[in-house]
């Protein structure tokens, strides 16, 4: 194989680290064992609860109330770092996976969903939600391109990345909503995308758009069609894919209401990559609920 990978676990605050030269592929599972990619806390996570949890009122999340909840959130990275022949990181794939510790059937089926969007980061899959594909593949590819053409030693101070931060957006006891922002940078542009999942804390299911918005289908893909109108300079055709949309097919996160119960604010997701090359949010206020 024409790189080396060094990895490094953190578990309770203790640092070891173990390296595979000869590691021809990733294994099955993430997190089946010390090999590539392995599990660390993310240490000091800005949105990481405490063993209560913390509610989010409004979209700045300046006003953090700590709210009776029987689970709390954390973060675990899941990561690759690729070294050069001088032991020097040039490059990191990380996805940070928000994992809710709690004993009810909603905490296994958040967990599972999240489990599943990691998997799909790196392998690609057809039950992620929003990782079809495999980053890992392109990803250390361009690496061994780079180590081809000797450049590696241009990113010791910036290495090459594809990551993935979580945050949460909003918390109250029924409601918990997450941000994922993917970035990407090889050397040249770098892309940012955006994607965000809203869960029932009661049942663990996903909750759909419509939950949140009083306007029906027809009317909400028409001020999505102005947003595209306002905002780009090409045509109508390359964006009229979204006068077809149900709710079901947006995806968006929840940041909170103006006061309580009425007012809802969220944030719609469009990652296209056929109309431009960064993740796009539209900001949408709902005027009841």
């Amino acid at each position: 194989m024409k790189y080396s990978v060094f990895v490094f676990l953190l578990a309770l605050l203790l640092l070891s680290g173990c390296s595979d030269s000869s590691l021809q592929q990733l294994p099955e599972t993430p997190t089946s064992s010390l090999s590539t990619p392995i599990t660390t806390p993310t240490e000091n996570h800005p949105t990481a609860t405490d063993n209560k949890g913390t509610a989010f009122s409004d979209e700045a999340n300046e006003h953090q109330q700590v709210i009776d909840a029987d689970f709390s959130v954390s973060f675990e990275r899941v990561g690759l770092y690729f070294e050069d022949e001088h032991g020097n990181v040039i490059a990191e794939m990380y996805f940070d996976k928000p994992v809710l510790n709690g004993e009810s059937d909603a905490v296994a089926s958040i967990n599972a969903y999240f489990d599943k969007e990691c998997k799909g980061f790196f392998y690609g899959s057809e039950d992620s939600a929003n990782f079809k594909e495999s980053h890992y593949n392109d990803f250390s590819g361009t690496v061994d391109t780079f180590r081809d053409y000797g450049i590696l030693s241009k990113y010791i101070d910036a290495p090459l990345q594809n990551t993935v931060n979580s945050e949460i957006t909003y918390m109250s006891r029924d409601i918990l909503s997450i941000k994922l922002t993917q970035f990407w940078w090889a050397g040249g542009v770098s892309n940012t995308y955006f994607f965000g999942a809203t869960f029932n804390l009661e049942t663990g299911e996903l909750i759909p758009l419509d939950y949140f918005i009083t306007a029906d289908i027809e009317t909400f893909n028409e001020q999505v069609l102005d947003f595209f109108r306002e905002t780009f300079s090409f045509g109508p055709e390359e964006y009229e894919q979204y006068a077809h949309y149900n709710y079901t097919d947006y995806n968006y996160y929840f940041t909170g209401y103006t006061y309580i119960n009425s007012g809802a604010n969220v944030c719609i997701t469009f990652n296209d990559g056929s109309l431009f090359r960064y993740g796009y949010i539209l900001n949408y206020h709902d005027e009841e609920n």
